[in-house]
């Protein structure tokens, strides 16, 4: 095989992959990438849930459940994996969550975070 033919051949199914991926992921969004993010959400909302009962809480366990399930659905709403916003809020949730304890200003950061998730989505 030539230089110049697989090089013709590397350069077409690159741009053909990259073409496919992007129509799957931008247009087939909820055949795809929601499914995912319900399954990916739920795995991680339960292992918060299960980690609720070794923390200090100086806020209601059901506020917290509550907060998380609205957390959870907002970020399934978003478009596509990889937001900055939704990094900054898992690494904030993460956070709050290291150093076993949660308190109510803790809890109102994270829910000013999750407005501004919302204010983004529309």
């Amino acid at each position: 095989m030539k230089t110049g033919c697989f090089l013709k051949g590397f350069i077409i199914s690159t741009i053909l992959l990259a073409a496919v991926l992007y129509i799957a992921i931008n247009k087939f969004d909820d055949y795809l990438a929601r499914p995912v993010k319900e399954y990916l959400v739920g795995m991680a909302k339960s292992e918060f849930i299960k980690e609720l009962d070794s923390l200090k809480l100086e806020v209601p366990k059901d506020s917290i459940t509550s907060f998380l399930d609205n957390a959870g659905e907002t970020i399934i709403l978003l478009p596509g994996f990889s937001n900055e916003k939704i990094s900054s809020f898992a690494d904030s949730l993460g956070r709050v969550f290291a150093d076993q304890t949660v308190t109510a200003r803790e809890l109102e950061r994270l829910q000013y975070l999750l407005k501004e998730l919302k204010s983004n989505e529309k």
